[in-house]
Order: C-alpha cells, then structure tokens, then sequence
C-alpha cells in the first residue's frame, strides 16, 4: 500500500465521528440535494412550475457528490485521490471476475424469458435505443448516459463511501440492509413524478427496496468491480423500466378507453 492509501486507512479508522455516523451524514447531504432537484420536477409535474425535465438526471449525482464533499472534508487529497483508485484498482481473481461479467447477462436473459412467457412477446429493443425525456439518443449514448448517472452517480457515493464506513461498525450483511434502506429512500420523490417509477406501485416499490438490499454478495468483490459491474445492471433495469412499463400503463389505458367506447357505442343502439 502507497503511503497516500495507509494514510487514508489510518485516518478512516481513527475518525472521532465514528464511520457510521459519516456515512448518515452521506445519507443528509445526498438527500438534501436530489431530493431538492427531486422536489422541483414533482412541482412542474402537478403544474406549479416550469424546469428542465433534464434535472432528472442530475439527481443520480447527489451521492457522487455527497461522497466527494464527505471525502475532502475528512481525508482531504489523499482521501479523494483513494477513492478514486479504488474505483480503478481491481484485485480480484478471474473467477469472480468472470461470475460478475456474466451474472447481469445470465439474469437479464432471464427476465426477457419471464417477459415473453407472461406477456407472449418480447421486449421491444427499439426503446434501448431511448432515454426518459431525452427521447432517441442511439445505444451508446443511452449506455453512457445511465452509467454515468444513475450507475457512477449512486455507486461510488453508497458502496463506494457509506457502505465501507458502516461495515466498520456494523459488519456486511447488517451495513447492506441499512444502505439498502436509505438507498431505496432517497428514490422515493421519483415515484411521483418519473412514469416508469410510478407505475411500479406499492408492490413495486418494496420489490425494489428489496433487491438494492441485496448488497452482500456485491461487498465479496473488489470496489472497482462493484462499481462497474453494478452500474452495468443499472443500466439494464432503467432502460427495462423506462420501456416495458410506460408500455404495460399505455396498454391498460389503452384497453380501459376501448371499453368505454364499446359500452358508449351500445347504450347508444339501444337508445
């Protein structure tokens, strides 16, 4: 180890505060600023104001930013210089390496299973193409533009700062649901305002809570590929639900206005 990393390691451990209370403090600063943006697009959705529907993806950034401001503060350069390296540094060995790789491939084929076998169709890889309030921005831009929001955005500021300062205190699996809880959280003004997230409902919601919860496994490997790795599937199940959800909510209201045409057209023979 460098002498910037043992000097970070020694002033991480012997921190006054506690690491849990650093990473709550994460928690406040990354709530207070994507809620904030969070806040502002419910207002123009309920026709209070007028913003730049482009501010949505500006909230990905709050526990980027959360962590980096966290990180000066307590550690000063050699703080954000680790960091950095371990977003960089793998040191992991070929079979973890591979069981990352593949796993989001494995499950998303999965899910495209689930799909056709519930739905007798498969998702339209049309939308891949699309991003919410962007509209078409071609495959490689919307793959660039959810990891580096949504997926470096939130890694580095929950995995990458919170989720290491609670397992000083709490241990992996406690540290995972606690990160898990707060991270599933500071979603919540979406579900009021982003149409994919709030045709999701009630059940969708905890369903969701639940699988962030599932950290652990995700803490065995290295900082670098947890960031990547996750990031990856973060893509896949934004764009997932960026589609087939608005797809799914466009349908019912669909079907719901040929219902009503249907009975308006018979009480009107029958009259």
């Amino acid at each position: 180890m460098n002498h910037q990393g043992a000097k970070w390691k020694y002033v991480w451990k012997s921190s006054t505060l506690g690491q849990e209370a650093l990473a709550f403090q994460l928690f406040l600063l990354a709530y207070g600023i994507s809620w904030s943006l969070g806040g502002l697009l419910i207002a123009r959705r309920n026709g209070w104001l007028e913003v730049p529907e482009g501010l949505h993806y500006l909230i990905s950034f709050g526990p980027l930013i959360a962590a980096v401001v966290m990180t000066a503060v307590m550690y000063g350069r050699s703080g954000l210089v680790d960091l950095w390296s371990r977003i960089t540094r793998w040191r992991v060995s070929w079979l973890w390496l591979s069981i990352g790789c593949l796993s989001p491939l494995i499950l998303f084929l999965i899910a495209m299973l689930i799909s056709f076998v519930a739905t007798g169709k498969w998702p339209d890889f049309a939308l891949f193409v699309q991003a919410n309030y962007l509209g078409t921005i071609g495959i490689p831009a919307a793959f660039l533009l959810w990891l580096a929001t949504f997926g470096f955005g939130e890694e580095i500021g929950w995995r990458g700062f919170a989720l290491p300062q609670l397992q000083q205190r709490f241990g992996m699996l406690t540290s995972a649901l606690i990160l898990g809880v707060f991270w599933a959280l500071w979603h919540l003004p979406q579900f009021f305002y982003h149409e994919p997230f709030m045709a999701m409902g009630i059940g969708g919601f905890v369903g969701f809570a639940f699988s962030i919860s599932m950290g652990p496994l995700a803490a065995l490997v290295s900082m670098a590929v947890i960031v990547w790795v996750v990031a990856i599937i973060l893509v896949m199940l934004h764009r997932r639900l960026s589609g087939e959800r608005v797809e799914a909510t466009l349908s019912v209201q669909n079907h719901a206005a040929n219902a009503e045409n249907v009975e308006w057209s018979h009480t009107h023979d029958l009259s």
